[in-house]
């Protein structure tokens, strides 16, 4: 039940001066037969699913988008963006998935739920909705090491970058003051965005 609440390695790069992270520096392969970065979907309620990861970005730049057999525009498409974007966007998702742990997330929808209910005098003051279509969103990055304040600071040697979130869309819908879940729907987002890019091209059609 949920609650309506109101190499080759490259060297190291730095982001923008605008960007929050401004000091962060960031190592990463450019294999172009590493993946650094994929998200998938998983839908509980559907027995048989495609396991390809919707979206995969190589070392190279290289975009790999897949739409399974059972989707609009089914087949695999692929483009290729520049270093620059390549290393804003790891920039961008390195802190969300570092910073992204599921306990202590739970610990605050549960905080919230609870405030929701001490504030409630009544049962018909409360609004309920079943989800039962939630999908899983599911991030992996890979990355060499991270640098959260510049080289001066502490590195973070090959982290561990693989979150999953159930009901992630709904969840950033409901809990509007958990920044966590803001934040990976932001990164969400952002990669879902690539996959509507004009720039995309088929390279493999499926029946």
């Amino acid at each position: 039940m949920w609650l309506v609440l109101g190499m080759a390695y490259a060297t190291p790069v730095m982001s923008a001066d605008t960007d929050p992270h401004a000091k962060a520096q960031i190592e990463y392969s450019r294999d172009p037969g590493t993946v650094l970065i994929s998200f998938r979907e998983f839908f509980p309620v559907f027995a048989d699913q495609d396991p390809t990861p919707l979206l995969r970005i190589y070392g190279d730049g290289r975009v790999a988008v897949f739409f399974a057999s059972y989707m609009k525009r089914a087949g695999q498409y692929e483009m290729l963006i520049s270093s620059g974007e390549l290393e804003a966007l790891l920039l961008q998702l390195t802190p969300v998935l570092l910073n992204f742990n599921e306990e202590d997330v739970r610990s605050q929808k549960q905080a919230a739920d609870d405030l929701l209910w001490a504030a409630t005098s009544e049962w018909k003051d409360m609004t309920l909705f079943h989800d039962a279509d939630a999908e899983v969103s599911i991030f992996n990055l890979n990355i060499e090491a991270y640098w959260p304040n510049g080289p001066l600071g502490q590195m973070i040697s090959k982290p561990t970058l693989s979150r999953s979130w159930h009901g992630l869309r709904f969840d950033a819908r409901d809990y509007i003051g958990i920044e966590p879940i803001q934040a990976l729907m932001h990164a969400e987002n952002t990669l879902r965005a690539l996959t509507k890019r004009v720039e995309l091209v088929p390279v493999e059609s499926l029946p």
